[in-house]
């Protein structure tokens, strides 16, 4: 057995394996849903996605073995990365002086094929790789090796979200002790995500469209799930930037005809609406003067969060209303809905809070924040009454 070669900038390497927060955790689906798809495509039975640390192979994810860590003297994978832009494959390990007298080949779990692709970022450092298994020899056509090296770029965008996640996590733990500091969080956080989110998407479609023909029915699900994951995750960068750029400074006053403003919504989320089978009430409302973009998206914030939060026992109903008081413009948008409990008024409209799981409702957690930022922006302010299963009705203040 000959034990791998030590990198040249292994120290360098070491340091930007660390920056990712990605040893000794816990699996992850979405880590695992990509072994799931290596293993289907190249049809072996392992598929590991695993960090070389500086003694040991940590298996961020492991399909088709318990086994979650090995010496590095052991690892195939930290042959692997010593040629970082090299797929290996080891055809017959038994035939090979590198891992013939291997313990993971004359033993339990026997390796005799593998096929590795290093894990590389941007700045030229092999973390580890996404490899294949078996336990007879093998080999890969040319379409399951490109496979295997567009999968090890997918992991590599995953470990980059992550990685911006955490950085957003950690911005957030601040913006609740100093909400003052949200906007520079938010641009910078959300900037910053979306070219990993955008690559991510990318490859994703690419490894749907290109290798149809190698995925199996289950292969795509895992595909499509991936899918979602990031098209979730760029609500919320969306949001967060939309969050962000509400700014009153760049807004200027205008007429604004309510009532047609509220067509355009109903108009553009016409399937969401119909599907909800939402009755939306609304007549003879004022002109009034105001920001119509701010207006907007209070408005759209509002119905929507209504119509996500419906009863499903009884026609869906909402009432738009406007009465004029002196110096402000009160609006009132009442459903019939699920209701909120009197403690959680104040709650849902801080960024991130969510009375419910992901799983039940989906959303980024910034609708109410956002209209809350907006119509204090201007001056105004916005709270709600509510009854647990009867309804609720959000008022809010434009200043004339």
């Amino acid at each position: 057995m000959k034990s791998p070669l030590i990198p040249k900038n292994e120290e360098e390497r070491i340091n930007a394996l660390k920056s990712y927060g990605i040893l000794d955790t816990l699996p992850e689906e979405d880590y695992d849903n990509l072994t799931r798809i290596a293993a289907l495509i190249c049809d072996t039975p392992v598929a590991l996605i695993n960090m070389i640390d500086s003694e040991r192979s940590f298996l961020k994810s492991a399909k088709g073995t318990n086994i979650f860590e090995s010496p590095r003297e052991y690892s195939f994978c930290a042959h692997a990365i010593n040629n970082p832009s090299e797929l290996m494959v080891v055809n017959d390990s038994r035939e090979d002086d590198r891992f013939a007298d291997n313990p993971l080949v004359t033993g339990d779990p026997h390796i005799i094929f593998y096929a590795g692709m290093p894990l590389v970022t941007d700045d030229g450092y092999a973390l580890g790789s996404i490899c294949v298994m078996d336990y007879k020899p093998g080999e890969l056509n040319e379409a399951q090796q490109n496979a295997l090296k567009s999968l090890s770029h997918q992991v590599m965008q995953l470990m980059e979200l992550r990685m911006k996640n955490r950085q957003l996590q950690a911005y957030q733990n601040k913006l609740e002790l100093y909400a003052s500091g949200m906007e520079s969080f938010a641009q910078m956080a959300s900037h910053d995500l979306k070219d990993p989110l955008r690559m991510i998407s990318l490859f994703l479609q690419k490894l749907k469209n290109n290798y149809s023909e190698v995925l199996d029915g289950k292969a795509k699900e895992y595909v499509d799930f991936s899918i979602n994951a990031s098209k979730k995750m760029t609500l919320l960068v969306n949001d967060l930037l939309n969050y962000a750029a509400l700014d009153k400074d760049t807004m200027v006053k205008e007429e604004i005809n309510v009532n047609e403003l509220i067509d355009e919504i109903i108009s553009y989320h016409a399937v969401i609406f119909e599907e909800a089978k939402a009755q939306v009430i609304y007549k003879a409302l004022p002109n009034i003067k105001g920001y119509k973009t701010a207006l907007k998206i209070v408005l759209q914030n509002l119905l929507m969060n209504a119509v996500k939060f419906r009863r499903m026992d009884t026609p869906f109903v909402v009432e738009i209303t406007v009465e004029e008081e002196p110096n402000i413009w009160l609006f009132k948008v009442k459903d019939n809905g699920m209701g909120i409990e009197g403690g959680d008024y104040e709650k849902i409209f801080k960024p991130f809070k969510s009375l419910h799981t992901q799983a039940d409702y989906k959303g980024s957690g910034l609708g109410l924040a956002a209209c809350k930022k907006i119509i204090e922006q201007h001056g105004g302010k916005i709270w709600v009454e509510s009854k647990v299963q009867e309804g609720s009705t959000f008022y809010f203040e434009i200043i004339k």
